[in-house]
């Protein structure tokens, strides 16, 4: 895992995200963000890397990824 994906899953797990990776193994940059509320959003290393250097609201994640 690079550095900056790796730093940007610590600050978004701190912020109370559950961050996983894509279920069916075929993907290694697609991750999986499970929100305090259940919904869950696909996104890519990039968005991870992204998102990480916002407050990260609602839109935010609406914004880099797909949702489940």
């Amino acid at each position: 895992m690079d550095m900056q994906v790796k730093a940007a899953v610590e600050y978004i797990v701190k912020k109370g995200i559950k961050v996983g990776v894509d279920p069916s193994g075929l993907h290694a940059d697609v991750y999986v963000l499970t929100l305090p509320n259940g919904d869950q959003y696909e996104c890519l290393a990039a968005g991870l890397v992204k998102l990480a250097g916002t407050a990260i609201s609602d839109d935010d994640i609406k914004a880099i990824g797909k949702k489940l």
